[in-house]
């Protein structure tokens, strides 16, 4: 099985229905983003990521520098829901792990929600160190443009959060 088999069949029992294997040179990474998702964005502004740490856009790129390609995922139409869209995303990076895809990394557009309430927001330590996971937003991904530069039919409404993410893979 290739990855983007594995990805299917993992995802299928949570409603994953699309992903399409690209290249991390074809992700956009954009200062601006990063800017709107830490002050502008009422999804993001508050996530664990923008709080606690400084993922820069230049962090990013030298990220996806190592690996060569990623996982475009977009569960029913984009319309799941943010809490099982980002549990069927670690549920698939767990997955790719076992099946000796060991660098793969879930990433998902939306905040972190590896906990009910962040203790970071809180000023405490992270009690899910291992599972929590920054935006795409809070990382300067501009995930609108790489999802429209792969599948041009896609219906994005601003005013709703839209299951998709990233799969990095090397």
């Amino acid at each position: 099985m290739n990855e983007l088999d594995i990805v299917l069949t993992a995802g299928k029992k949570h409603g994953i229905d699309e992903a399409l294997t690209i290249y991390t040179s074809k992700i956009d990474v954009k200062d601006g983003v990063r800017l709107k998702a830490k002050f502008g964005d009422k999804h993001t502004s508050l996530n664990w990521i923008e709080k606690a740490y400084d993922v820069t856009p230049e962090d990013t790129r030298k990220l996806l520098r190592e690996y060569t390609k990623a996982i475009l995922v977009i569960a029913k139409d984009g319309k799941m829901a943010l809490d099982e869209f980002w549990k069927a995303m670690m549920d698939i990076e767990h997955t790719l792990m076992i099946n000796n895809y060991y660098k793969a990394m879930a990433l998902v557009s939306g905040p972190c929600q590896a906990c009910a309430k962040c203790s970071i927001l809180e000023g405490k330590t992270c009690k899910e160190p291992g599972k929590r996971r920054p935006t795409l937003d809070g990382m300067g991904i501009d995930i609108i443009s790489t999802v429209k530069r792969f599948k041009k039919n896609i219906d994005w409404d601003p005013n709703k959060f839209h299951s998709v993410g990233l799969l990095l893979l090397e």
